[in-house]
């Protein structure tokens, strides 16, 4: 974990340079975080996330942006087993309310749990801020070859027989909506019309047809009583 973590961080100082900006790496107790300069020399902190198979890892504490000892603005997600590698960038607050609404309906399945412990982030619910560098106030295009990041052949292997078995094992096509500040997506099951929250708010919950599951998510985010049409509420990612 930690060899990824530096190779994240690696990886993300690389890219600002190559975008005209600058960073450097924070020592901050329990996370991963860079300072880094735009090209109009002004400053923000990003706190790193890197993974090469599987999903980013993230704390339930994390719902709460003044949980993060290093101040940070952003969150960068990084697939160092992409290939070119990606980098996802999306403002504290966000991923925070993101963080937020799943423990709401975490908590929501048994009221006795406690708002902590470990939760994984997955592409889904970061994908729309792909390669927004802009935001941390650099260009969103590289001056020139990104250096590459070497993985151990033993993570590589591991990339590979991780995205195999992904699409094998779940092959149906996905679902999303933005609602009140939330990313939903879900999986369509093409034969019985039936969908799964597989990311955002009630994630892990199943319904008869994309009706019934925009109506209960919307109700659940709104915390009033809904009705949405699924054929408007969802569209298809793409």
């Amino acid at each position: 974990m930690k060899q990824i973590a530096a190779l994240g961080v690696q990886a993300f100082i690389n890219d600002v340079v190559q975008r005209g900006g600058r960073a450097e790496r924070l020592e901050v107790s329990g996370r991963t975080a860079v300072k880094v300069y735009g090209t109009n020399n002004e400053s923000c902190v990003v706190q790193i996330k890197a993974k090469a198979t599987g999903y980013w890892h993230a704390s339930r504490r994390d719902e709460s942006v003044s949980a993060d000892p290093s101040g940070a603005a952003f969150w960068a997600f990084i697939d160092l087993g992409a290939d070119p590698r990606q980098t996802f960038i999306m403002p504290a607050e966000e991923i925070a309310a993101d963080i937020r609404c799943e423990v709401d309906a975490w908590m929501a399945d048994s009221p006795g749990r406690s708002r902590s412990g470990h939760i994984g982030i997955t592409l889904d619910r970061v994908a729309h801020r792909r390669n927004r560098w802009d935001l941390l106030g650099i260009s969103n295009t590289a001056s020139g070859p990104v250096e590459g990041i070497v993985l151990p052949p033993v993570a590589l292997r591991s990339v590979a027989k991780v995205a195999a078995a992904e699409v094998e094992e779940d092959p149906r096509p996905r679902l999303v909506a933005d609602y009140e500040g939330y990313r939903i997506v879900a999986a369509l099951d093409e034969e019985t019309r039936a969908v799964e929250i597989v990311a955002g708010p009630m994630l892990g919950r199943r319904f008869d047809d994309s009706t019934v599951a925009a109506t209960a998510v919307a109700s659940f985010v709104s915390g009033d009583v809904e009705r949405h049409d699924g054929a408007t509420f969802w569209r298809a990612q793409a």
